[in-house]
């Protein structure tokens, strides 16, 4: 195979191929300096004539019987010979470049033995430069160098209107030594000229004819120097040579080295024979000479007919399309991908050219071209690849390939390696007829077919005669396999086989999209009926319009695709969207990067809603809306601190939400009628080791809260409506506090060993059974407004244990403020009574376990009288003042007050005592 290599010596970058099935030793050509690539101005014109110059030269110390040129010398101009040089260029032009050539009948010697110009050190070129300058000065007493400076307008060479340079000199070398030009290359687009070289012709510019130096970057090309032993490898090698001075860069992987800088696993074969800038040169299985460009060296060079006239644009689907060989009338087709990226289909067809005679198989080739990248030698970011038919695989090459990777593996001429063992091992070629799309075993290229495609497609691919018809669809929206590269995905969008999103790789999904989940057309990944979204590395959705992820099946129900699976290190930015008919429909499984949900429905789903499983991070989830899900709304697992803002969750086979350790917030939410496949019907299940805040909520429906062995989480503010127990406490933590419960069966069931930190402030209305305590232990529960201040009906509505006193005189939604007064009679002569009123605020800030007194003082503060003492509990109170002081006397006439204390706070009334 053709194969390269950069090696930099005396400053020029230079690299090699080499022949397929060859020892490092072995003969092998190769390319142009890195330079001619970044200055395609300083290339040769690809249109016109050009009158080139041959030289034949060896070393003196070749023992040749003669000095003769080598009989097929006089054939590589030759206009009507297939395979020569003329006829090559002049079919592959379309007649737009005209190369003649003259050879002189004689070979030069050079002044010195061959093993006076090879490198001492392999990577490093060898003297060929000096070689060249003795071959000239040898011929110049023979040769009219001026002969061939034609590049003036009037077509006339060395006329006055010329640049003093010869146009192109091809030195050709019998056999080039190893380490002679560099390393085991056997060709080269440089003439390795460090200044110019002075023939004895004389110019008509004034000065002598020059030989241009080629070894500074930016200088326009001189020629090259290569091997010539036969007349097909002469022709294939100076075509190849002259490829790269008309701005050709090479197609196959220039990485290997001699050296070992290389492995056999990241060798390639780049296009092989399927160029002429590939391994072509040599023709197939190395036989007969160059074989034709691909569609994107004649689109470079304007080839692809007569400027490019046979090139068409596909910019709509087009079925049924005849597509004949280029060579025999027919013309290329492009399909683009994304700026810079697009497909050439062409038909190659056998008997069409003399340069595609011994293709294995006739149909059409799909390249697929990234003009973001410089080479061939990144397997999987090529400048020219042909789209494989037979396939692309993780493990070797079709037929013995077993682990199908469509859009990342390799195919054979990926497989292929320097290395033979490895080679044979892997099914590396450099081509073969199962690369061909052939219309009968290979048909189709989609995104369900190996190789896959994305964005467009050609299906239905069929022989009619010598041509080729087949679909050529352009915005195909169907979507499978791993991404290869950021993508951004618009307008109705349809996945027919898993995405997976690979570290790395962005998928933007904009704002308005509908993607549409269809049956797991390569049966691939943990479920292999149904699709899912897989995230390693950036998933972002929305932000707009909604977005919506949804079943592609005519009569929709839920499971019918996988979900999305959020992986570790995976990052997931979904909002305004609405996800529906998935199985686990959103599983978030330790993202360490940013996470936002927001603003997303999920409904009629068949396992869990969502289920995040972390144990670092932090994550935020707000205004999510889960209704009809078959299993649990939200399932949170590990150890990551979580925040739910304004959840709305009904209709959930399991709990509507469940906690499982770590920190959760939950504020704002709705949760409706879930638990539906539980014999509890829970709405909300905290269970071990969970702690944080739930407030602000609305329950309804079956069981509101069930705490299964929570810390310290504060149950607090939350409105329980209609259910069947709106708090369930086995074990745990909780504080329970501020909370409104109505119309509800049971309030509180109190289970297993631990209770509640505190249950108070809460106020129940309408229901029926207050406190259901199952536990062997007093429950505690005060400071709580039961619907009634009716001592009796409050004790008949306690199952159990439970010491409820001091409990709410009144309603905590009536306002009550902290007040005292006015005493009445006042004055008076006999008993006075004396109101007073304790807010909820008062308790807050004077502390649950304060006392509250109240007192009455002499004029000057002296202690008179306690008329109460006890718990700080909220309140509407009274009490009478009988006139006496502690020790049980009648108080004197006079000025008295009344002082209210509630843990600190202080008010007075004032009290006047007649006789």
């Amino acid at each position: 195979m053709i194969r390269l290599q950069s090696w930099l010596a005396s400053g020029l970058l230079l690299w090699f191929l080499a022949t397929p099935a060859m020892s490092l030793s072995q003969p092998s050509f190769c390319a142009h300096p890195a330079a001619r690539i970044g200055a395609p101005a300083q290339n040769l014109p690809s249109t016109g004539n050009l009158h080139a110059l041959v030289l034949f030269g060896t070393f003196a110390d070749d023992n040749v019987s003669s000095l003769t040129t080598p009989a097929f010398a006089d054939s590589l101009f030759l206009a009507d010979l297939p395979g020569s040089l003329t006829h090559f260029f002049n079919e592959m032009s379309h007649g737009q470049y005209q190369l003649s050539g003259a050879v002189p009948g004689k070979m030069y010697r050079s002044r010195d033995r061959a093993q006076d110009y090879v490198s001492s050190t392999a990577g490093v070129s060898g003297d060929f430069g000096r070689f060249v300058e003795e071959i000239v000065d040898a011929a110049d007493a023979d040769i009219d160098f001026g002969a061939y400076d034609n590049d003036g307008p009037d077509g006339e060479p060395n006329s006055g209107d010329d640049d003093g340079f010869v146009d192109a000199l091809f030195v050709v070398v019998p056999e080039t030594p190893s380490r002679f030009l560099v390393s085991e290359a056997n060709g080269v687009a440089v003439l390795g000229l460090s200044s110019n070289l002075f023939t004895d012709d004389l110019s008509q510019n004034g000065g002598r004819i020059l030989i241009r130096d080629d070894l500074r970057v930016g200088k326009p090309p001189g020629g090259t120097i290569q091997e010539g032993r036969t007349f097909a490898s002469a022709v294939g090698i100076i075509a190849h040579e002259l490829g790269h001075l008309l701005g050709l860069p090479d197609l196959f992987d220039t990485g290997f080295s001699s050296l070992g800088e290389l492995g056999p696993a990241d060798d390639s074969a780049g296009i092989g024979y399927w160029g002429l800038m590939g391994h072509g040169a040599r023709g197939w299985q190395d036989l007969g000479g160059p074989t034709s460009f691909t569609p994107w060296s004649l689109l470079r060079l304007g080839w692809l007919g007569v400027e490019n006239e046979d090139l068409v644009f596909v910019d709509r689907t087009r079925t049924d399309e005849l597509i004949d060989d280029p060579a025999d009338g027919g013309r290329v087709y492009r399909m683009a991908l994304e700026p810079a990226r697009y497909l050439l289909i062409e038909h190659r067809r056998a008997g069409a050219s003399f340069y595609n005679r011994r293709i294995p198989t006739d149909g059409l080739l799909i390249w697929q071209i990234d003009e973001n990248t410089g080479g061939n030698n990144n397997e999987l970011t090529k400048l020219v690849d042909l789209v494989c038919a037979d396939g692309r695989f993780s493990d070797a090459g079709f037929p013995l390939g077993s682990q199908p990777a469509r859009t990342l593996g390799g195919d054979n001429l990926d497989f292929w390696a320097h290395d033979e063992t490895y080679r044979r091992a892997h099914n590396g070629n450099l081509g073969d007829a199962t690369d061909v799309f052939d219309g009968e075993m290979f048909t189709d290229f989609n995104p369900l077919t190996n190789p896959a495609s994305r964005g467009v497609a050609v299906e239905k691919i069929r022989r009619e005669g010598t041509s080729i018809i087949a679909d050529l669809i352009i915005g195909d929206h169907r979507k499978a396999g791993i991404l290869a590269g950021d993508e951004t995905w618009s307008g109705p969008v349809d996945v027919v086989a898993d995405i997976e999103i690979p570290e790395g790789v962005r998928l933007r999904i904009a704002a308005g999209t509908t993607v549409r989940f269809f049956p797991d057309g390569r049966s691939g990944g943990l479920d292999v009926e149904r699709s899912e979204i897989l995230v390693k590395g950036v998933l972002s959705v929305g932000g707009g319009a909604t977005t919506t992820f949804t079943s592609g099946a005519s009569s929709p129900a839920a499971g019918d695709w996988a979900g999305i699976r959020v992986q570790p290190f995976g990052s997931l930015l979904l909002q305004n969207a609405v996800v529906e008919y998935a199985d686990n429909a959103l599983r978030i499984v330790d993202a360490r990067r940013s996470t936002l949900v927001e603003d997303v429905v999920i409904r009629h789903v068949a396992g869990n809603a969502v289920h995040l499983d972390a144990d670092e991070g932090g994550y935020v989830m707000t205004r999510i809306t889960l209704e009809d899900v078959g299993a649990t709304g939200l399932l949170l697992t590990g150890e990551a601190p979580v925040q739910i803002e304004e959840p709305q969750i009904s209709l959930c086979g399991g709990p509507g939400l469940h906690r499982e350790g770590g920190f959760l917030e939950c504020t704002g939410g709705d949760f409706l009628d879930n638990g539906q496949a539980q014999a509890g019907l829970i709405n909300m299940q905290l269970g071990s080791g969970v702690f944080g805040t739930i407030a602000d909520n609305r329950f309804r429906g079956g069981t509101g809260v069930f705490v299964d062995g929570a810390g310290q989480v504060k149950i607090e503010d939350n409105l329980f409506i209609e259910t069947r127990v709106a708090l369930v406490h086995h074990n745990g933590h909780a504080w329970i506090n501020g909370n409104t419960i109505s119309r509800s069966d049971t309030a509180f069931q109190i289970q297993g060993v631990t209770q509640p930190e505190r249950m108070e402030l809460n106020r129940l209305d309408n229901v029926s059974l207050l406190i259901d305590n199952r536990t062997s232990a007093d429950v505690v529960a005060i400071r709580n407004w039961w619907g009634t201040a009716d001592h009796a009906s409050i004790a008949s509505r306690m199952l159990g244990a439970v010491r409820f006193e001091p409990f709410l005189n009144f309603d905590p939604l009536s306002p009550v403020t902290f007040d005292i007064g006015p005493a009445f009679p006042n004055p008076s002569t006999g008993p006075v009574t004396i109101p007073f009123t304790v807010g909820i605020g008062e308790i807050t800030l004077a502390g649950q376990s304060s006392v509250m007194t109240l007192d009455i003082h002499n004029v000057v503060g002296g202690f008179v009288r306690q008329l109460f003492r006890g718990l700080s509990v909220p309140g509407i109170y009274s009490v009478q003042w009988d006139g006496l002081n502690d020790q049980g006397h009648a108080a004197a006439a006079g000025l008295y007050y009344a002082e209210l204390d509630v843990g600190g706070l202080l008010l007075y009334s004032p009290l006047l005592r007649l006789r």
